[in-house]
């Protein structure tokens, strides 16, 4: 109720009993009826409440702030209609001894700080339309890992099972993105589905069976039709089970609609089949089995040289991010499963001797030997620190007594302006849109950054004496 029909409410009642002191009593009480009448009336609006959850309850533990943080069981099942649901990842595991299921639908839960470990004996089961983000679930997953009846969204989630059960289970109106969903050890389905959903950018990984099996049956979808939809989605089954399996059991068609995305095996299933089971694929999808970095421990960054990377749709319906918060798109084209491939940052090789000028050392043998004592001695590549390589350096010179005046300078000079003895220090060579270059050294790659309509590239070189040329970084 808002504050203008309280008011109203107050102001009515009041002039209400001023009147019952005037007239007849019976005059009265019918007045007040009519009141009470209207209050009973007016809308009440259930206001959404923050709760927040803590490996360690603190405070009051009423899960009314970080600081009265509750468990995540508590924060969860005693949550109200449209609760918000904090859960901070940079505190530890929440180990929980059963399930989790809220009573109220819908509810939001968030990871915040990380990605938070949910470590269950159970299942979370999080009922339509509820949303859930950021969040590492896993146990023995017995029946499910996320169980999700009745729609809703589900966005850069990592659901595990140990067990016999499936990771992922949703039964119609959810759409899951940039998510995994892993049936390991002697776990069966990565996903089962009932009714129609929606996939996008995610990595499903089954057990003993399919990566993905989706049910038309009734009354579990309570449906004429069911149709899961997969795009940019990596589907692969780890045993003997086929990636992608259709199942009716007669009283309803099963579709998946597969474009941009990696599998190789699939199967139609139930007494509904071939009829009133349907897998549509078409040329976008690839059947080359992707490559991970460990997929036995569950690492499923795409390792260099998988055939997703660059293979997806771009789409906003993919979100702004994958998995691990990295940009969605990078290289101009989104990947398929729930990574994109992120290449190892341009460094700085430590191992090359330093090229002195030629203007400060004139006599060419003379620098080779130089440089090449520098290195011997002072090894920039494993330098403690970098005053110390200096210092090295500059004794290395001193003891050279054929050496110019000039070359012993531009040995101290090139070795101050070097990276030797900075761990994930980069020279920058950065060209203005005149085409000067200048360079300095940076405490890494990303912050080697261009001028305005200008270029920058990190250089190859670990000396600024060196590691640029005009227009950009010189050659290793």
């Amino acid at each position: 109720m808002d504050k203008i029909a309280r008011g109203f409410v107050v102001l009515t009642f009041s002039l209400t009993c001023t009147r019952a002191r005037r007239e007849h009593p019976l005059h009265a009480m019918k007045w007040l009826l009519v009141v009470f009448g209207a209050f009973a009336a007016l809308p009440v609006t259930a206001s959404a409440a923050a709760r927040y959850a803590s490996p360690t309850p603190s405070g009051t533990m009423d899960c009314s702030s970080a600081a009265n943080a509750c468990d995540v069981k508590t924060a969860i099942e005693f949550s109200g209609m449209n609760d918000d649901i904090y859960v901070p990842g940079n505190l530890g595991d929440y180990h929980v001894s059963s399930s989790i299921t809220p009573a109220a639908t819908p509810v939001h839960v968030h990871g915040t700080d990380g990605r938070p470990r949910l470590i269950l004996a159970g299942s979370l089961t999080l009922k339509g339309p509820s949303t859930a983000e950021d969040l590492y679930i896993e146990g023995p997953g017995t029946t499910f890992g996320l169980h999700s009846p009745g729609g809703g969204s589900v966005d850069n989630l990592i659901v595990k099972v140990t067990d016999t059960g499936h990771a992922c289970y949703f039964s119609g109106g959810h759409t899951l993105t940039n998510s995994v969903c892993w049936a390991a050890s002697t776990g069966d389905l990565a996903v089962e589905t009932d009714g129609t959903n929606t996939f996008r950018n995610d990595t499903l990984v089954g057990g003993t069976e399919a990566a993905i099996k989706g049910f038309a049956r009734n009354p579990d979808c309570s449906c004429a039709a069911a149709t899961d939809t997969l795009v940019n989605v990596i589907a692969r089954s780890g045993g003997s089970g086929h990636d992608l399996e259709a199942n009716s059991d007669n009283s309803a068609d099963m579709t998946f609609d597969v474009k941009y995305s990696n599998y190789a095996t699939t199967v139609t299933t139930g007494t509904g089949s071939p009829g009133k089971t349907h897998i549509n694929g078409d040329a976008t999808d690839q059947s080359t089995p992707p490559l991970f970095v460990n997929p036995a421990a569950g690492d499923f960054h795409e390792a260099p040289g998988s055939p997703t990377i660059d293979h997806g749709i771009n789409d906003s319906a993919n979100g702004a991010t994958d998995f691990d918060g990295d940009p969605r798109t990078l290289n101009g084209t989104t990947d398929i499963g729930a990574d994109e491939f992120n290449s190892p940052p341009p460094t700085t090789t430590t191992t090359l001797p330093t090229v002195l000028p030629p203007t400060a050392c004139p006599d060419a043998q003379a620098a080779a030997a130089i440089e090449a004592m520098v290195e011997a001695q002072c090894h920039c590549s494993t330098a403690s620190n970098h005053g110390k390589f200096v210092r090295c350096a500059k004794h290395v010179a001193k003891g050279a007594a054929a050496l110019s005046k000039s070359c012993k300078r531009a040995v101290a000079n090139c070795a101050g302006r070097s990276t030797c003895g900075k761990p994930g220090f980069v020279t920058c060579c950065r060209t203005t849109a005149k085409g000067k270059t200048t360079c300095s050294t940076k405490s890494d790659a990303a912050h080697c950054k261009a001028t305005r309509h200008g270029t920058a590239c990190v250089g190859k070189r670990p000396s600024c004496c060196d590691a640029c040329v005009s227009g950009g970084c010189a050659a290793p």
